[in-house]
């Protein structure tokens, strides 16, 4: 009996097919591949596989580029995966690293704040008159303000203003306005610049008997001061007229002994 499979060649043309296709998408092994392009008896079971996807191909129109390109699709999408497979495993090393440092930052931004907080809080407690306190914050202030000149700056004014030995009332005036300046820049500083005026500043509360005991203690400093620039000019009188004496009383001796 004659054998031919030229309708089945016919139908690869028709649908664009290779024999090489029809092997792929049958599953027929190499050989029998040989055994039909040879006219070659075949076994039922590679003819049943063969109609099985020529019915296949009739109903929903296969076409093998299609095909081809759906499986070129499939490998672009695996590398895709692939992709945001290595991104995600660097997300997940850099996360906690970068999640360490930016809380290492914050953390240490929230120190450097409450520093400054605490330093301006302690002077503008004791903006009137002074404590052992307001002394040791303002000794630190270069430091915990060093990344603003602006405060640094009226620390410097005031500090020379400070130093000022025996002020008169104009000196105590620019002493007392370079201490509200500085109080202002460390609140400009701080953020409060709209928020703790010039005004608030310069108008601290501050109890009527607190006034007259501040008042009374000045006038005792200030009497305690004259009195010892009185005792130093007595001895120092009395230094000099001992000093004085003292030759005198070895020109008597000498006559003395004559």
């Amino acid at each position: 009996m004659v054998i031919s499979y030229n309708k089945l060649w016919k139908l690869l043309i028709d649908r664009k097919m290779s024999k090489a296709d029809l092997r792929r998408a049958a599953g027929i092994a190499p050989n029998t591949m040989t055994k039909l392009n040879r006219d070659e008896e075949v076994t039922l079971e590679t003819l049943g596989k063969i109609c099985t996807r020529s019915q296949y191909w009739r109903c929903c129109g296969y076409f093998p580029e299609m095909s081809r390109g759906k499986e070129r699709e499939k490998n672009a999408m695996t590398i895709f995966e692939i992709i945001m497979t290595i991104l995600n495993l660097i997300a997940v090393l850099l996360i906690p690293v970068v999640a360490v440092f930016v809380g290492q930052y914050l953390q240490e931004r929230a120190q450097r704040r409450k520093d400054k907080m605490d330093i301006f809080k302690t002077l503008m407690i004791n903006r009137v008159g002074w404590s052992v306190e307001s002394t040791r914050a303002m000794n630190i202030i270069d430091i915990v303000f060093s990344d603003d000149k602006n405060v640094r700056q009226a620390w410097s004014e005031y500090y020379h203003a400070l130093c000022v030995k025996d002020p008169d009332e104009i000196q105590l005036k620019q002493m007392q306005q370079a201490q509200d300046k500085l109080l202002e820049k460390m609140a400009i500083s701080l953020g409060y610049k709209d928020k703790i005026t010039w005004e608030t500043i310069q108008n601290p509360y501050v109890p009527k008997g607190m006034m007259e005991a501040m008042d009374q203690q000045q006038i005792i400093q200030k009497g305690q001061t004259e009195l010892a620039k009185v005792a130093g000019a007595f001895a120092q009188m009395i230094n000099t007229n001992a000093a004085n004496q003292a030759p005198n009383r070895q020109e008597d001796n000498s006559h003395a002994n004559t």
